[in-house]
């Protein structure tokens, strides 16, 4: 498994750990508006995960401009 991939994968762990625990206690309290809260906070913590604690190893653009600038780029 490359660097890459097992960083996805423990953002993955990490993220869907965060997010259950949010859900299930923002549920109890909230209702499903907490369970919602808490698949947005799964979303939010995956990508803190990747794009902050491991911005040097993720070598991305994370502009959308510069995003589709590179697609192209290695379609031609």
């Amino acid at each position: 498994m490359t660097g890459r991939e097992q960083i996805v994968v423990k953002a993955f762990i990490v993220s869907v750990v965060v997010g259950s625990i949010s859900a299930f206690l923002l549920g109890r309290v909230y209702g499903i508006i907490g369970i919602s809260a808490g698949a947005v906070i799964t979303n939010a913590a995956w990508h803190f995960y990747v794009f902050v604690v491991h911005r040097h190893e993720v070598q991305v653009p994370l502009f959308v401009g510069t995003a589709i600038k590179h697609v192209l780029q290695r379609r031609i």
